[in-house]
């Protein structure tokens, strides 16, 4: 298979994996992933927001610098547990 077609795969395994269920959950996401991306290039530091504080309306210069993005790879999995965590949080604190 060529990733062409492996990529969709890879992406449905991602947000079943996360528990995406929504178009705003996985712009949440590709916000955090932007915001790392550009904190890494302008070296500013870390994300300190939480997912609530982020716009989940993103503009069309947003959708196309999604193709660009460049995010060291060992820090993939740390920007998908800190996505994964504040969902959850965010779970608990409604059914409260």
């Amino acid at each position: 298979m060529s990733i062409d077609e492996k990529l969709p795969r890879y992406i449905d395994s991602i947000c079943k994996a996360l528990n995406i269920k929504n178009d705003q959950e996985l712009n949440q996401l590709m916000t955090l992933f932007e915001k790392h991306n550009s904190n890494h290039n302008e070296d500013i530091g870390n994300v300190n927001e939480s997912m609530s504080d982020m716009d989940a309306s993103i503009s069309e210069e947003q959708k196309k610098n999604r193709n660009s993005l460049e995010i060291d790879p060992d820090k993939v999995m740390e920007l998908l547990k800190e996505f994964y965590l504040e969902k959850k949080n965010k779970a608990k604190e409604q059914c409260k």
